[in-house]
């Protein structure tokens, strides 16, 4: 919306619709990421910025950052989580998507505590239930991992 002036005199049409085009300085997040599972189906080891540079084509000059989701709680117990984080660009989501629920342990559950106790933790997620054909979790055992990530939080 139109910014409110002190003076009274009308704002002349060109600069009204200046504040609607995009400038060079604007970007964009990519709020739904997951940069754990790219890096092992793609074997890379290494930092972010290395992957940005390898991967340049992917990557516009609008790109300002992203939030990678780990939600496989087996997966916090390595530090790429950790190492990831350490990057400018890159913040974090954690917690158990439904496909991963049959591995969810207390143990995971102080490992995912601990994810989100980290200063760049932004969101609790991907989380919830999946009743599609493509979930191989029984939805009893989903219940009861979204009844306890809830009351963990």
């Amino acid at each position: 919306c139109p910014r409110k002036r002190c003076s009274s005199q009308p704002t002349p049409p060109e600069q009204e619709q200046s504040h609607l085009e995009p400038s060079l300085e604007e970007g964009f997040i990519d709020t739904h990421c997951h940069l754990d599972m790219l890096y092992s189906k793609l074997s890379f080891q290494g930092t972010f910025t290395k992957f940005r540079k390898i991967y340049s084509s992917s990557f516009p000059k609008e790109f300002q950052g992203c939030i990678s989701d780990f939600c496989d709680p087996r997966t916090l117990t390595d530090c790429l989580w950790e190492e990831l984080l350490k990057e400018d660009l890159v913040w974090g989501a954690f917690g158990c998507h439904p496909h991963f629920a049959r591995y969810y342990s207390e143990s995971q559950e102080r490992n995912l505590l601990q994810a989100l106790r980290h200063p760049k933790a932004v969101a609790f997620g991907e989380m919830g239930l999946d009743y599609s054909y493509k979930c191989t979790t029984p939805v009893p055992e989903q219940h009861k991992v979204t009844r306890l990530s809830l009351v963990c939080l």
